[in-house]
């Protein structure tokens, strides 16, 4: 069995998604639960890019402790790859929880544009603090030196490294990567004493080390009609994209201004807000809910936010007949899943990458199907009436 760690759900499903890619069975954890023996890559989302130190540690070894129960082969610790959340704290003490002497991180996505070089981030050419990430109201990326995004507190452990270089005993080595090669040849570098942390694509850069093979996966089911989709990222992208899905025909919900400010009597426009949703769903297939506006700059609007779509999903799911369920937004995905207390999730489905189709017991009658909210829709959502899709 192949444990791994993430901080984030949307983190979560893409590395669940990865491993379903390489024909492997994986299920996402959300708290302690019995595993199903056929099951060989268990993906414990802690929840904890946003927490304090204190908490993202103690979550880690929580993780970890339930992961060695079932006595993985090996444990892989994913983290966001433009560095946001408490990646230092977490792998210095998943790193003496599980007695690595050493760990290399490898954050870059090559495949996406993203890379490492002379240990400076980039993004397709521009440094990170040049993209819009440095926008990010929670997360800022204020520079791009790799070692300096890990926090003031973490300069002396850690360096920064290529490929050439020799790795150093109790230091976390955040590697240069450029190319899918330079990702292979970190793998190469990995003990039992090493712990791997990184990207999707470093994940995947392991796997094939190991052996594994990816291969195309086809949805075998009829794929169901009745289909809600959230979005609940703030991103320009994602706001272009509802707009065009509207001009396509496609019903747009969007949340009232009202609740996007502070009010304790918010009761009347979330029902109003639900009646407009349950009549756009009993005339039309898909039916898209946005919050429909720009970042806020107030710092209690996010959670807000997501407490309204909460409130807002667990009544559209207890009333409406909702076959297909998609969420746009990790925090946004997050609070309704654990808002519902869904234990684990298990993989049904890879569309594209970070994009996955899952199944909870809790929920059987419903695909859940998440994306974090600056990856590109699939096409295929577009187009339901198909029976199959076929990658």
């Amino acid at each position: 069995m192949i444990g791994v760690i993430a901080d984030d759900l949307s983190g979560a499903a893409e590395i669940a998604g990865l491993a379903f890619r390489y024909g492997l069975e994986p299920v996402i954890c959300l708290q302690p639960t019995s595993q199903d023996p056929k099951i060989n890559v268990v993906v414990w989302d802690t929840d904890s890019r946003s927490c304090s130190a204190e908490a993202a540690s103690l979550r880690v070894s929580e993780a970890a402790n339930d992961l060695q129960k079932n006595e993985p082969d090996w444990i892989f610790k994913k983290v966001d790859s433009v560095f946001r959340g408490n990646i230092a704290i977490e792998l210095e003490n998943l790193g003496r929880f599980l007695k690595f002497n050493r760990t290399i991180l490898i954050p870059a996505n090559p495949s996406l544009g993203r890379t490492i070089r002379k240990g400076r981030y980039y993004i397709y050419d521009h440094l990170l603090e040049e993209t819009d990430f440095a926008g990010d109201p929670e997360l800022a990326a204020r520079t791009s030196d790799v070692v300096k995004l890990l926090g003031p507190l973490h300069l002396k452990k850690a360096i920064s490294a290529t490929v050439d270089d020799a790795i150093t005993e109790g230091k976390i080595v955040i590697g240069d990567a450029n190319t899918t090669e330079d990702l292979i040849c970190w793998a190469e570098k990995l003990s039992k004493n090493t712990l791997p942390a990184g990207g999707s694509d470093f994940m995947a850069a392991i796997l094939e080390m190991k052996g594994f093979q990816s291969r195309k996966r086809t949805l075998l089911k009829k794929m169901p009609l009745k289909t809600l989709l959230i979005s609940g990222t703030a991103s320009r992208a994602g706001r272009e994209r509802v707009k065009q899905a509207e001009s396509e025909g496609i019903p747009v919900c969007r949340m009232p201004e009202e609740l996007l400010l502070p009010n304790d009597d918010f009761r009347g426009f979330i029902n109003r807000w639900q009646n407009q949703i349950t009549e756009a769903l009993q005339e039309h297939t898909q039916v898209i809910v946005t919050t429909g506006m720009p970042r806020s700059k107030d710092p209690l609007a996010p959670s807000r936010i997501e407490n309204h779509i909460f409130e807002l999903t667990r009544y559209l799911l207890r009333h409406e007949r909702i076959e297909h369920l998609w969420i746009e937004g990790g925090a946004t995905a997050s609070r309704i899943i654990r808002g519902h207390n869904w234990k684990s999730l298990k993989v049904v489905h890879e569309w594209s990458r970070g994009v996955v189709s899952l199944r909870s017991d809790e929920i059987d009658e419903t695909l859940l199907t998440l994306k974090p909210g600056s990856y590109p829709w699939p096409k295929e959502i577009w187009n339901m009436e198909m029976d199959t899709i076929h990658e």
